[in-house]
């Protein structure tokens, strides 16, 4: 076996391995994906920085379903 060969059987398996949520479809808009782009680069990083903490929170929180414990490591 090639090691081009492996490199590739490596890298499929690596990505059927991948995390749950990394099958997961985006959730966020590319409206919003714009408007923190524009306050990082004319207000400032330090400002969307502290955007991150709030929105981080709201999508822990609109992902779980009722019922569901979400466990954060």
């Amino acid at each position: 076996m090639s090691i081009l060969e492996e490199k590739s059987m490596t890298a499929a398996n690596e990505v059927s391995h991948a995390p749950r949520w990394a099958q997961l479809p985006e959730r966020g808009t590319p409206a919003m994906l714009r408007l923190i782009n524009w306050i990082a680069v004319h207000i400032g990083r330090a400002a969307a920085r502290l955007l991150l903490y709030p929105i981080t929170l709201y999508f822990l929180m609109a992902h779980t379903r009722p019922g569901e414990h979400r466990m954060i490591t």
